[in-house]
């Protein structure tokens, strides 16, 4: 047999099994729709058995009503027909495909609404303390044939479902009884297939053979060559990780030197302030030095992380809430606490945050808390709508909204808050914690968009 024969049936028997296969797929396509089918039809048996077991339970509990005058049957009375509309609206969502089906709906439906005005009538009776009227009323609906009938359609509603139902099985059967001859046909295409691969692979083996040796020296020198290769990848991510230590070193250092500098620089403004008679003066300049502490703070407290241009938030707003609690200590007994979920912000804009929590709690600790009161200043970093928005809150316990907070008021530090919120994208909001008490608190929330979502 050439190698021409050889390829010619093992290509027809590939194609029998592709035939086979695609064949298979469409016929479990098939089997998974008459699956569902059969699926759907057993959901509308048990919805119609439930809404048989729902007019059952109205009817029940209105007959021990009148017979017992138990007030304690009309609960399942009650329950059942509040419940009988949404029952009567699946089932028609069910049925939407059988127009046969939906017209009985139509009339179980009808036959429902006779039936629950008859029974309102013997109710409203019954209310009276006539319960022989009750009673009669009641009977009208055996002699209206109004539950007979309902029996009726139920019992042909259920039946037309079970023929439906063998109907479905018995295609999901025959389905599946093409799906294992077409399986057959797959099998004995590959074992054909199989038989000509072997009788192929034979032949060619000699061929092989004759050509390892030469694999074999192509490719001991492909191996060191490929040795070579990993040693110089090797050097060369050692070479880059070495570079990036010392990159992230000198980065360390210059946020460092830029804090020291800043602190050095709120120096500076302390001993002009002190040198200065000018209370104005004094104060815009202290006020400065504030700023410009908050900024040194932010800046030597940045950690950044792995990818280099981000911040771990739960460390950095700890981080600056423990250096507001050592220069703030002799303002007052004002506790500092601070919180965060596990987030990150950017690098950029991590200095700008920190102006805003030292402005904000710098506020609150010199404002919010007069005559040396206590109380405590709060300051939670936190996400919203699945992470898109954050949101940094600064609350207290203090007198509230007018306490001349320059945050609140519309000084100096509430532009400084306002203006580094708009550069981060956000808003901030001002509200009372408790409004209408001795100490409603303030609560200042700076709302802005997850900076790795612009």
């Amino acid at each position: 047999m050439s190698f021409r024969t050889i390829y010619i049936f093992l290509f027809g028997g590939l194609g029998l099994i592709v035939i086979a296969v695609i064949a298979a797929s469409w016929l479990m396509m098939e089997q998974i729709k008459a699956d569902s089918w059969i699926e759907h039809t057993l959901q509308i048996q048990e919805d119609a058995r439930e809404y048989e077991v729902l007019v059952q339970d109205m009817e029940l509990g209105f007959r021990g009503y009148i017979l017992s005058r138990n007030p304690r049957f009309l609960e399942p009375y009650a329950t059942a027909r509040a419940d009988l509309p949404r029952m009567q609206e699946r089932l028609q969502g069910r049925v939407g495909d059988n127009r046969e089906q939906r017209a009985r709906l139509e009339r179980i439906a009808k036959l429902l609404v006779t039936h629950q005005i008859l029974i309102d009538k013997a109710l409203d009776a019954a209310t009276k303390a006539n319960f022989e009227g009750a009673v009669l009323l009641f009977s009208k609906s055996f002699e209206n044939r109004i539950i007979p009938d309902l029996h009726f359609e139920f019992a042909a509603f259920q039946r037309e479902e079970t023929s439906l139902l063998a109907q479905r099985r018995a295609e999901a059967e025959a389905l599946s009884d093409w799906m294992l001859a077409a399986a057959g046909v797959a099998m004995g295409g590959a074992v054909i297939t199989l038989c000509l691969a072997i009788i192929l692979s034979r032949r060619r083996y000699l061929a092989l053979a004759r050509n390892e040796m030469t694999l074999s020296m192509e490719n001991s020198e492909l191996v060191k060559s490929m040795r070579r290769r990993a040693e110089e990848l090797a050097a060369a991510r050692d070479e880059a990780e070495e570079s990036t230590r010392r990159a992230e070193a000198l980065l360390r250092d210059v946020h460092h030197r830029v804090g020291n500098s800043l602190q050095l620089v709120a120096a500076f403004l302390g001993l002009q302030a002190n040198q200065s008679d000018n209370d104005e003066c004094v104060a815009a300049l202290r006020a400065a030095r504030d700023r410009v502490l908050a900024i040194a703070s932010a800046q030597r407290r940045l950690r950044i992380s792995e990818s280099g241009d981000s911040v771990e938030a739960p460390d950095f707003i700890k981080a600056i809430v423990e250096d507001l609690r050592v220069n703030l200590q002799e303002v007052g007994p004002v506790t500092l606490e601070s919180s965060s979920e596990d987030l990150q912000l950017l690098s950029k804009d991590a200095v700008s945050i920190g102006v805003i929590v030292t402005e904000l709690a710098t506020n609150a600790v010199k404002y919010a808390f007069p005559g040396n009161a206590e109380g405590t200043v709060t300051v939670s970093l936190t996400s919203r709508h699945d992470g898109e928005t954050y949101v940094l809150r600064v609350s207290d316990d203090g007198v509230g909204l007018d306490s001349g907070n320059s945050t609140l008021s519309g000084g100096l530090g509430s532009r400084i808050v306002d203006r580094l919120a708009a550069a981060l994208g956000g808003e901030v909001e001002r509200t009372e914690f408790a409004a209408g008490t001795e100490r409603p608190g303030t609560v200042v929330s700076v709302i802005f968009p997850n900076p790795r979502l612009i």
